[in-house]
């Protein structure tokens, strides 16, 4: 699965500034991805 995502291009926010309601938006987003994904 790794590779699939990394040849797709999955990146996901990072960094300092982000708020905790950014990264709870990134979870929720990868959460979905990961379903579809299944």
């Amino acid at each position: 699965m790794a590779e699939r995502l990394a040849r797709r291009g999955f990146y996901i926010p990072s960094g300092l500034a982000l708020t905790e309601a950014q990264m709870e938006e990134a979870a929720e987003a990868v959460k979905e991805m990961m379903k579809v994904s299944s």
